[in-house]
């Protein structure tokens, strides 16, 4: 195998639970716990536990992380600008996870944010927006969100600010 893909998200805590058919059982997350506008929780270490577990577990010696981001509520705000701070915080966060994986030796040969451009997600349409980029849906407009500005810095000094 020559690399090995994988999307990630959000994490799920499990404990052994001989009794449920499967073996484990879902622990959640407290209620207070952040979330992204999917309900998903949030912890940015899932990128680092679940892609460590895969490298020993099936000895791969090259991943990509091939999808990982966040859909929040993105408004346009007064000043025609869309300001979201909490992917930028998000994001930071778990590149942050990512660099840890290479600290420790972990071959982690690309990352994939989710997503270029906001899109029709799924059974959720156009109401979850994951993209760096916003859209208007009704006159196709495209705005760079905080995010994006930030992401473009990232990439040009090959950090993670």
């Amino acid at each position: 195998m020559d690399f090995f893909g994988v999307n990630v998200y959000s994490p799920k805590i499990v404990a052994a639970d001989k009794n449920n058919p499967d073996g484990f059982k879902k622990i959640p997350y407290p209620k207070k716990h952040p979330k992204t506008s999917m309900g998903w929780d949030i912890n940015p270490d899932c990128i680092y536990y679940a892609i460590k577990f895969l490298a020993e577990t099936y000895k791969v010696k090259k991943f990509y992380l091939t999808e990982n981001g966040a859909a929040f509520k993105d408004i346009v705000a007064k000043d025609g600008r869309v300001h979201d701070k909490n992917r930028i915080e998000y994001l930071k966060a778990h590149f942050t996870s990512a660099q840890r994986l290479i600290k420790d030796g972990i071959n982690l040969a690309g990352y994939f944010v989710w997503l270029l451009m906001d899109n029709f997600e799924w059974t959720y349409g156009y109401d979850k927006r994951f993209g760096l980029i916003y859209v208007d849906f009704k006159t196709q407009k495209r705005i760079l969100k905080d995010s994006a500005l930030w992401y473009k810095e990232v990439i040009k000094k090959n950090s993670n600010m």
